[in-house]
């Protein structure tokens, strides 16, 4: 898939094939072929990326069978969470369903009421790019805000996300439900 936008979001899918095999020493590729998909704001990017055949890496990751799910949210974080008043943040998330080795994208809605030290994280419009399937809602309501930004849940229904660049202009993070593993990134709605 070209680079596309979703919600605002430039989306990208790369795939890599390592041109390896048993019988050559010299090659030190730790996968065989890889799909990465992500998205990128001004202050954070945002990426999933699922490995076949290869070893297990050393970051935070889930693995399924022979598969390795990788989910990443990178930028200039901000060190802390705003302090008053609510906000929203609009963007764009991607994912892997581990079942199906399907890519599946869809927008990212961030409620915030810092005043409850909480905020709901909604992805909506989920479907599969190739034939444009839609996939159900996921939605994590009322996450504690932390010292960092937000995290809640627990194997198979878990997220984790940080708020970036100056003013919290964008969030991001990562996430899990059920079989769907992924990546999002939004932008601060202004007033």
């Amino acid at each position: 898939m070209p680079a596309v936008q979703e919600s605002g979001v430039w989306l990208f899918h790369r795939s890599l094939l390592a041109d390896c095999n048993d019988n050559d020493p010299a090659c030190s590729a730790p996968f065989t072929s890889a799909e990465t998909y992500g998205g990128w704001l001004d202050h954070s990017f945002f990426y999933v990326v699922f490995i076949v055949d290869g070893a297990s890496l050393s970051t935070a990751s889930t693995r399924v069978d022979d598969e390795t799910y990788i989910a990443w949210s990178l930028g200039n974080d901000t060190g802390s969470v705003p302090v008053d008043g609510s906000a929203i943040w609009t963007g764009a998330m991607v994912a892997t369903d581990t079942r199906r080795q399907e890519i599946v994208r869809g927008a990212a809605e961030l409620t915030a009421d810092f005043s409850a030290s909480s905020v709901d994280v909604a992805f909506t419009d989920i479907r599969e790019p190739a034939s444009g399937a839609g996939r159900p809602a996921i939605s994590f309501d009322d996450v504690p805000l932390t010292a960092r930004g937000f995290e809640a849940g627990t194997d198979g229904h878990r997220i984790t996300g940080t708020f970036y660049g100056p003013a919290h202009m964008e969030a991001g993070g990562v996430f899990e439900h059920e079989h769907t593993f992924g990546a999002f990134g939004a932008t601060r709605e202004q007033p």
